[in-house]
């Protein structure tokens, strides 16, 4: 059975707005930062499985959603020309990261939510498929998010947002890892067309 997208022209971004229409449609059914689809270590994740990728699409508040659904779609915009149906790819290496990040106790934090990671992690992958693919415009737009991500690692904070919950840097960090080890991982993608 053809996708239903097939026919979608390859610029848009579909798949990131799908994962931000999951955000925004959480947030919805369940508001702010609902415990029982939070990534919780002391709670781990055999006693809720399911957080392990619900926490993603959970906020804290209207303006967390906000800043992550504009972040996510604007690294679409950018990427997933590149990445095409290898950012489905991205997306879990990435959450895995995050999630044993989080699981091991070596983030500094013991709960996560959000799309923060994730962005990060495509951000990562669309900058190693832009330097493959010389696409200079799409590379510099992922320096620069590189830079935001460690100019916030070394300054403790974030410059664009300012929510009630902690800045998750270090899940920032493993996204862009783990995106960047996804793409060389999978190679260079087909063309954008």
């Amino acid at each position: 059975m053809p996708s239903p997208f097939a026919g979608l022209p390859s610029a848009l971004p579909w798949r990131s707005a799908l994962v931000a229409l999951a955000a925004v449609a959480v947030y919805a059914a369940a508001g702010p930062l609902p415990e029982t689809l939070l990534l919780d270590r002391a709670a781990g994740p055999a006693a809720r499985p399911w957080t392990l990728l619900t926490a993603h699409l959970v906020h804290v508040a209207p303006d967390h959603l906000l800043w992550d659904v504009l972040g996510l779609l604007l690294v679409g915009l950018v990427f997933e020309p590149l990445l095409r149906g290898c950012l489905w790819l991205v997306l879990g290496a990435g959450a895995l990261a995050i999630d044993a990040l989080v699981l091991s106790g070596l983030a500094g934090f013991d709960r996560y939510a959000g799309l923060s990671g994730l962005i990060n992690a495509v951000a990562g992958a669309g900058l190693v498929q832009a330097l493959r693919a010389g696409d200079r415009l799409a590379a510099g737009f992922g320096l620069l998010v590189v830079g935001k991500v460690l100019l916030e690692t070394f300054t403790g904070g974030t410059l664009l947002t300012n929510t009630a919950w902690p800045p998750a840097l270090t899940a920032h960090i493993i996204g862009l890892l783990s995106g960047a080890v996804t793409a060389l991982l999978i190679g260079p993608s087909e063309p954008p067309g």
